[in-house]
């Protein structure tokens, strides 16, 4: 009998502190006039980001991670939904560090006391280049021109907070929110992308500016960050409609300058 009251107990003091977290786990109810407009919105950044075609891109990368801040020139090649590929640029020229991610891993690739290692994550992302839990893919999107959607059940639009432009925001059941789009005052533009994950923030990009390519307008500045990390692109030249090797997002590491 005492055990039975007692698992009781637990039963309720762990209802106790789940119920003021339980509106997170349903999908809001939201009126036609507010996700029939995110749905048409949604459509259109569709569009844009099947047709962004492979690209190549250089410019400047400014990491702040792990206590740790620098600032060097890189390279970058990318096909939406294939792979994605950037090389730190050192001095004289002499390639850096390198992620290179196909549409299922990535390999890392950095010197150290002369030699070359490689280290392997099946997590498509940002963390071993910048430390920032952002897909690769998300970035690709992202300096082709386009816009990144999470995976999301429910859309809708609200008003931004102090004058700025209209957001939509994106929910998931047992999640709640998991991203949001923010958009200038006139729906022209979308200024900033966040997603978020069971925990809090992913990341958060923000398109500082754009500048038009070939027909695509892609950004200038884009700042990436979380709560402990942050990633500035600085894009100096971009083209379009390129073509690359078949091994382009092959992590080859030539013998002679390997680790033991």
């Amino acid at each position: 009998m005492a055990a039975a009251v007692f698992r009781k107990i637990c039963i309720l003091a762990l209802l106790a502190l789940m119920a003021p977290g339980c509106a997170r786990f349903v999908v809001p109810d939201m009126p036609a006039k507010q996700t029939r407009p995110a749905g048409d919105h949604l459509a259109r950044i569709s569009e844009i980001n099947e047709e962004i075609p492979p690209y190549k891109g250089i410019g400047r990368l400014q990491v702040v991670s792990g206590g740790g801040a620098w600032s060097v020139r890189g390279a970058w090649l990318a096909v939406p939904k294939q792979g994605f590929r950037v090389e730190t640029i050192g001095l004289a020229g002499q390639p850096g560090a390198r992620l290179i991610c196909d549409a299922a891993e990535c390999h890392f690739l950095y010197t150290e006391n002369g030699c070359t290692r490689k280290q392997r994550s099946r997590r498509t992302n940002l963390k071993p280049l910048a430390g920032i839990d952002m897909d690769v893919a998300d970035l690709v999107v992202l300096l082709g021109g386009g816009v990144p959607v999470v995976s999301h059940e429910v859309a809708w639009m609200a008003d931004g907070a102090d004058g700025a432009g209209p957001v939509m925001k994106l929910s998931r059941r047992f999640y709640g929110e998991v991203g949001t789009i923010h958009f200038s005052p006139d729906m022209a533009d979308v200024r900033m992308v966040e997603v978020f994950g069971f925990t809090g923030l992913k990341y958060r990009a923000q398109i500082v500016s754009t500048r038009l390519v070939d027909g695509y307008r892609v950004p200038d500045v884009l700042k990436i960050e979380n709560d402990t990390a942050s990633l500035v692109l600085n894009v100096e030249r971009a083209w379009f409609d390129v073509s690359f090797p078949p091994d382009a997002f092959v992590p080859k590491l030539p013998e002679n300058t390997r680790c033991d």
